[in-house]
């Protein structure tokens, strides 16, 4: 067994500073990553026990009578999404870090107002996800005065959380920086929570908007969003293709993506139907021609860049005088985000419905790895679910035998138990902070 190093995925430090300029970068064709080694299992455990290469299974309702492919796709979504679900003590472990991380900022600096973002503000979060939190001085008349860049804000915090600072020296020390990301376009300050091990990262943006209320929003819209993002996002992780810092897909983008498949399937697709909606994600962004269509979510469209290639999806809307009407700050923002980027045109637009003057996608160079990746995902997955139709009815014992275990397996088949001991520290450290009569229950 390999050894048992951290499955969070920290940005590489010799790498971190690859990513500065979009128009450094030209991409014409994508590559299909296959998993990392932190989740491919070794040469040695080619024989890996179900529970531990499947785990969501064990959460599976054993099936009563036959059911078909894309109905057994949805119970394995919802039931990977209980797998990952958080457990009492881990959400202990994780409000008691939330609280070992603003109690440093505070006495790093006092006057900071902390925001929690990102999963574990939108409850989308895992038991292993980041703490994100943004920090950021109110605007006083004091503070007016003696104003500091992002920059400034978070190398006090470096130094104060190393002890390096001239005058802020801290008794209580609960983090340990990993990395300031300096190159990112929004800058990180990379730390770890020394009792937990969980990751954290801390940026500094201005409060002006919120993503955080459209997420809730979308989730209480769609009831079938977390699962599908749980099964995405997982993909994704274990490929190496979710690191801001490299390039990849991040959270909120591909929330935002799924949220568009969901809308243009919309009275094609049962709301409650998991399977054929994943297949309906797959199918969009596995065809979607990137360089000359962005993606709106309000309103629903495909809107043109100028300059990238012919492919135009049968979905795409030309705005009409109504739609100005409507949108009309959505219109323009599309407007500005249409125009051709160069080199860079290869990137997903995709506007942001928090602020229709932002592109979520522009900062996921390696879309088109994500893309070449889904691509190759979606083959498998058909192929399984076909030969799962195929061999299900078959009342053959040596056929049936020979029955997908998973239909996820290509998706999200792998080496859990690196993953599954991080999560039994984190379970062992809440049952000592509840105390033994409830850890013996």
């Amino acid at each position: 067994m390999k050894d048992a190093v951290r499955k969070v995925a920290l940005p590489s430090l010799a790498s971190s500073s690859r990513i500065r300029r979009s128009d450094e970068f030209k991409e014409e064709k994508g590559t299909s990553r296959g998993l990392t080694n932190l989740w491919l299992p070794d040469d040695e455990d080619q024989s890996l026990a179900t529970r531990s290469r499947l785990p969501w299974l064990a959460h599976l309702a054993e099936a009563q009578t036959w059911a078909p492919a894309v109905d057994r796709l949805s119970d394995e979504i919802r039931a990977f999404e209980q797998y990952v679900a958080p457990s009492e003590e881990e959400q202990l472990v994780t409000e008691l870090a939330l609280q070992d991380l603003i109690q440093a900022i505070k006495y790093a600096d006092e006057n900071l107002d902390i925001d929690i973002v990102g999963s574990r503000a939108t409850g989308t979060a895992d038991a292993l996800s980041d703490l994100d939190v943004n920090v950021s001085r109110p605007r006083t008349p004091a503070s007016m005065d003696s104003a500091k860049a992002p920059m400034e804000i978070l190398n006090l915090l470096e130094r104060a959380f190393r002890g390096t600072h001239e005058k802020i020296k801290l008794d209580f020390r609960p983090l340990e920086v990993v990395y300031n990301l300096k190159s990112a376009r929004v800058p990180i300050l990379l730390c770890r929570h020394r009792s937990s091990g969980l990751p954290i990262q801390i940026q500094c943006t201005p409060r002006t908007y919120d993503s955080t209320e459209y997420v809730k929003a979308f989730l209480k819209e769609y009831p079938t969003l977390r699962s599908l993002f749980k099964v995405l996002k997982q993909s994704l992780l274990m490929r190496g293709l979710t690191v801001g810092s490299h390039g990849g897909l991040t959270s909120y983008p591909l929330l935002n993506m799924i949220v568009a498949a969901l809308k243009f399937s919309e009275g094609k697709v049962h709301p409650l139907d998991a399977g054929r909606q994943l297949l309906s994600f797959l199918d969009l962004y596995c065809e979607l021609d990137f360089s000359s269509q962005g993606i709106s979510t309000r309103p629903l469209r495909f809107f043109p860049k100028h300059g990238g290639g012919k492919q135009r999806p049968s979905d795409s809307v030309t705005p009409d005088a109504s739609l100005l009407e409507l949108f009309p700050q959505e219109l323009e923002g599309q407007r500005k985000m249409s125009l051709s980027r160069g080199k860079s045109g290869y990137l997903m637009t995709l506007q942001d419905p928090a602020n229709p003057f932002n592109d979520v996608g522009r900062s996921a160079y390696m879309i088109k790895d994500v893309q070449a990746t889904l691509i190759d995902l979606r083959a498998k997955l058909n192929e399984t679910m076909a030969q799962w139709d195929r061999l299900s009815q078959d009342s053959e014992p040596s056929r049936v035998a020979s029955r997908p275990q998973a239909l996820l397996e290509p998706c999200l088949g792998a080496d859990y138990r690196i993953y599954e001991q991080e999560r039994s520290d984190l379970q062992a450290l809440g049952q000592r902070l509840l105390g033994p009569s409830k850890a013996t229950r």
